[in-house]
């Protein structure tokens, strides 16, 4: 990857946080204190803990289950030669998914659609959606929760 990954925060106002699934590597990281900042910055990096089995998903299958703050859920995917990939998912606490191929290699396999829908009023979801046609592989689809 390459180039800034995000921001957040507001010096003197708001802490910033970023919820990242990161591939293994070195980073670095920028943190700029406001001009009249007298105290030292503090960064906080924690991981994100896979919530239980990492099962296959069955075509046709529904999953319903729980996503916490900095928790990922991921499931096995197996995609046959250039069939077509329809994925749903949508969760109060969904801050992100990923495909990984092999489990190993993100792909760049863009959301076809990403919006908020609010069932219930007040409470809103995030929605995710992907329609692909991606080569024959075994992917890993990644879910994490943040607040």
């Amino acid at each position: 990857m390459a180039g800034r990954l995000g921001s957040d925060g507001r010096a003197g106002q708001r802490d910033g946080r970023l919820d990242l699934l990161l591939e293994t590597g070195e980073y670095l990281l920028s943190a700029r204190p406001d001009d009249r900042a007298t105290g030292p910055s503090l960064v906080h990096v924690s991981a994100f803990m896979e919530a239980g089995e990492v099962p296959y998903l069955v075509d046709g299958q529904s999953v319903y289950t729980e996503l916490k703050d900095r928790q990922t859920r991921s499931y096995w995917i197996e995609v046959r030669d250039n069939e077509p990939l329809i994925l749903e998912i949508m969760g109060r606490n969904l801050t992100s998914t990923t495909l990984w191929l092999e489990g190993e290699w993100i792909e760049s396999v863009p959301i076809s659609s990403r919006t908020t829908y609010s069932p219930e009023s007040g409470k809103p979801m995030t929605y995710h959606e992907y329609s692909v046609s991606l080569p024959a592989g075994l992917y890993l689809l990644q879910c994490a929760g943040g607040v």
